[in-house]
């Protein structure tokens, strides 16, 4: 029996990349004696050529995989596919983050929420047998009266180990971003998040278990190894390993064990995510021990009480400083996350946001629009002020998701496109130690008279002026505007305006 997983990464920012959810699921089926393929969606298709692809593939079951960004391609696919007379089953971040959404759809009947190994498996058993659906665990099942058969949750995998390594072969892997541009074997070494940011799924996907408590859970070091190893196989020419954890660090006994263990059997350079609180000396040293040459680690918001109250995210202003100080040290690059257009969100506190990765001067910037993921915390703040969010996003990168009643739009745009200028410009200011400066520079951009719109439409590629900054040093560029202005506002009593 085969199984055809349809999976769309059409999205600025995502597309043509390797997914371990997929890689896993198509694993586990293979080891139950299952053929597997993939119809890989990584840029517009129309019907002709969609359907052309299922003919080839000629599965005897659909596994449509999405989360929120490409729910929209899905519709026309499960649109396309309506004629198609063959099981179709949906699951990933969008189904199991929106399953009553999800299932409002024409054509969707079938859903798993939550993690979806073996609720696939005993879906394509009873599919083989000729037996019903109707009562396996973590399928949610529309019935001919339009009521939805809602199954209880199955129980998280606690032993990851007896889990199958990944299937890279599904994938086109040479051929993808990953791979192609950037010569990396993708792994993950754990599963779940300890943190509940209020803007994050794993908030709300914790909930859905029996066993929650066991929601974050990790590979043994040894299972871990022998997978990487496994893909290097398959792929001898990459040369470095990413890790797309959450936390990678969070369990020190475990990660002293890896290091050891990853510098004797692969020491290779790797790259992975982390949290701050997670940085301390001891673990800078030991990732760069191990040959970690990038940390991907989120700021999120600059404003320490807005960043605790409305992210929940309660690491504190010093802790963010000193963990990207303590990377750069070890030669490590950062990249930092920061988010634009949060419910409640100000210029001011934006601003914080600025001036924040001004002292902690990350190495590169991940900026990304807000988009209130449905059941999550900080999408029922946008319900319960009556908010309102642009239909269809397709990208945390391209504009604004939700109109506020505390910032307009075209001020959040103005942050998000101009950000690493403006760091870099404030880092400079601190660097002088003028409040003088820094009053000014905070009075022209919070000024209700900044031409926000204008510069929008005047904005070049990012990329361009940070190059610009430092090939013609911007700091010295700036020294001699900065001496001429503070010279032009003294009092004439000769006090000086800094």
């Amino acid at each position: 029996m085969k199984v055809t997983f349809v999976y769309s990464d059409n999205c600025v920012g995502n597309e043509n990349k390797f997914n371990v959810g997929i890689a896993s699921l198509s694993g586990y089926l293979k080891k139950k004696g299952y053929k597997t393929s993939l119809i890989h969606i990584s840029e517009d298709i129309n019907e002709k050529d969609f359907i052309k692809k299922i003919e080839d593939a000629n599965p005897d079951v659909l596994a449509f995989s999405y989360m929120k960004l490409t729910f929209g391609d899905v519709k026309r696919f499960v649109k396309w596919t309506d004629s198609i007379q063959i099981p179709k089953i949906h699951g990933g971040m969008q189904p199991s983050m929106a399953p009553d959404e999800t299932l409002s759809v024409d054509g969707i009947d079938v859903i798993c929420v939550g993690e979806g190994e073996q609720a696939l498996f005993r879906f394509c058993d009873a599919i083989k047998n000729g037996k019903s659906i109707n009562d396996i665990p973590s399928l949610w099942i529309k019935q001919i009266d339009g009521t939805i058969k809602k199954n209880p949750i199955d129980p998280l995998v606690e032993e990851l180990d007896t889990l199958p390594f990944l299937d890279f072969g599904i994938f086109d892997y040479a051929n993808l971003n990953d791979a192609k541009n950037l010569g990396r074997l993708v792994v993950q070494a754990s599963r779940g998040c300890f943190y509940k940011c209020t803007y994050c799924g794993n908030n709300y996907l914790w909930k859905l278990y029996p066993n929650k408590k066991k929601f974050l859970r990790s590979f043994s070091v040894d299972w871990l190894i022998g997978e990487i190893e496994y893909g290097l196989k398959l792929f001898p020419h990459l040369t470095n390993i990413r890790f797309v954890d959450d936390t990678l660090t969070y369990d020190t006994e475990w990660f002293g064990e890896f290091v050891k263990k990853y510098k004797e059997r692969i020491n290779l350079p790797f790259s992975g995510n982390d949290r701050v609180e997670n940085i301390t000396p001891e673990i800078a040293e030991m990732l760069k021990d191990a040959g970690c040459f990038s940390i991907d680690i989120g700021i999120e918001n600059g404003d320490n009480s807005f960043r605790r109250e409305k992210m929940k995210r309660f690491m504190k202003d010093e802790q963010i400083i000193s963990a990207h100080h303590l990377l750069r040290e070890k030669g490590i690059v950062t990249r930092a996350f920061s988010i634009f257009g949060m419910v409640d969100e100000t210029k001011q506190i934006t601003l914080n946001t600025v001036k924040l990765n001004a002292k902690a001067l990350p190495d590169h910037f991940i900026k990304a629009y807000f988009t209130p993921l449905m059941n999550t915390e900080a999408a029922n703040m946008v319900k319960e002020q009556g908010l309102k969010v642009k239909d269809g996003a397709t990208s945390f990168f391209e504009e604004p998701q939700v109109e506020l009643t505390t910032m307009r739009s075209c001020e959040i745009e103005f942050f998000y496109k101009y950000f690493a200028w403006l760091v870099y410009i404030y880092n400079y200011i601190f660097r002088t130690n003028s409040q003088y400066l820094l009053r000014l520079a905070d009075r022209i951009l919070l000024s209700n008279y900044f031409p926000y719109k204008c510069l929008n439409k005047l904005y070049f590629d990012e990329g361009v002026l940070v190059e610009l900054a430092r090939r013609f040093r911007l700091y010295d560029m700036l020294r001699l505007p900065y001496r001429f202005t503070r010279k032009l506002l003294t009092p004439k009593t000769g006090v000086d305006a800094s």
